[in-house]
């Protein structure tokens, strides 16, 4: 049974006393998490309430994936994508042949998903090798960049 059923008055007074509220990293602006709060006073108290001491919080509507807020303006952004490129996604899986990331920025971390291997690029390129036959996904980020995927396969 519906509480405030669809076009009701209660309904319609719930949802203007509703904040919709993002959390977001106060270093990097990266959003921890996005919600609603009641806050009948309209001034984001108790969605203010929501963060940590290392999180700031600003009373809005995006989407963690591909916006960001700007710490210095309090601004959302939109994430910019890392413009990569791969010379290969099929690799022999014999330790010696390799696919090459090339473009990733200095400083931008990767890594292997459902491996251990991680690392932080210095030179901007990733060299990718297997010993093992089957798929590899690599991630590369940087800072509030959108994450970079390919999948390349050792045959």
């Amino acid at each position: 049974m519906e509480y405030a059923p669809e076009g009701s008055h209660l309904r319609d007074r719930v949802q203007e006393m509703s904040v919709p509220y993002i959390v977001y990293d106060l270093a990097s602006g990266l959003i921890r998490r996005i919600g609603h709060a009641m806050d009948a006073s309209g001034g984001g108290q108790t969605a203010r309430s929501q963060a940590a001491a290392d999180e700031g919080v600003i009373v809005g509507i995006a989407h963690p994936e591909t916006q960001y807020v700007d710490p210095a303006t309090k601004e959302i952004r939109t994430r910019p994508v890392l413009a990569l490129s791969v010379d290969r996604t099929t690799i022999a899986a014999d330790g010696v042949d390799k696919a090459t990331i090339s473009g990733v920025p200095a400083g931008a971390r990767y890594a292997v998903l459902g491996t251990t291997i991680t690392g932080q690029v210095d030179d901007g390129t990733i060299e990718v090798t297997s010993t093992k036959r089957g798929a590899l996904t690599v991630v590369v980020w940087q800072g509030v960049s959108r994450p970079w995927k390919v999948e390349i396969t050792a045959v």
